[in-house]
């Protein structure tokens, strides 16, 4: 079972979020672990990277890269791997 080992909060500047959008079909063994993989091993995260450039420096974690998900009632649920 997987176990929270680390939270904090942290404020960032006003970021555009750019990336790749995935939905329930894209699942693999009911994750999405298989799809960041693709998204290092195909360029897309590299490919991002250059396009932020070097705009945002001016807070902790800011060479992170980021997942979001979005489920909404009556709507398709979708995951967003990319950076912002």
């Amino acid at each position: 079972m997987a176990e929270i080992i680390k939270v904090y909060k942290q404020s960032i500047p006003a970021v555009r979020f750019v990336g790749k959008k995935y939905g329930d079909e894209d699942r693999v063994d009911g994750g999405f672990g298989v799809r960041w993989g693709e998204c290092f091993e195909n360029g897309l995260i590299e490919a991002v990277e250059k396009l932020v450039g070097e705009g945002i420096q001016d807070y902790q974690d800011n060479d992170a890269n980021l997942g979001l998900m979005r489920w909404k009632e009556g709507e398709p649920f979708e995951k967003h791997s990319g950076t912002g």
